[in-house]
C-alpha cells in the first residue's frame, strides 16, 4: 500500500466579485514520491467553490440563450410546456 502525507500550502486563488481575492487552504495529498495525488479543502473553501462553480453555470446558460437567437418567451408558458414535455 502506498505511503500518502499531507503538504499544506495556503496561496491566493480566484477573484471574488467585489475584487477581493479568496484564499484557498489547500492540503495536498503527496506520494512517497512527493507527487500530488489530491487535494483537501476547507468545508466553506468547498461550499464557496460550489456557489462559484454554479454561478458560472447560470452565466453560461445564459450567454448560450442569448445567442441562440430563439425568441424570447413569458415564465408561465416555458414552465408550461416543461410540464407537458415531461408527461
Amino acid at each position: 500500500m502506498p505511503r500518502l502525507s499531507c503538504d499544506v500550502r495556503c496561496q491566493p486563488s480566484a477573484e471574488k466579485k467585489d475584487g477581493a481575492m479568496i484564499t484557498l487552504k489547500e492540503h495536498f495529498i503527496v506520494d512517497e514520491n512527493g507527487q500530488r495525488v489530491g487535494v483537501l479543502l476547507d468545508i466553506e473553501d468547498y461550499r464557496q467553490l460550489l456557489e462559484d462553480v454554479e454561478e458560472l453555470e447560470a452565466i453560461r446558460a445564459y450567454d448560450a440563450a442569448k445567442a441562440s437567437g430563439d425568441d424570447a418567451i413569458p415564465l408561465e408558458q416555458a414552465f408550461a410546456e416543461i410540464e407537458k414535455d415531461l408527461q
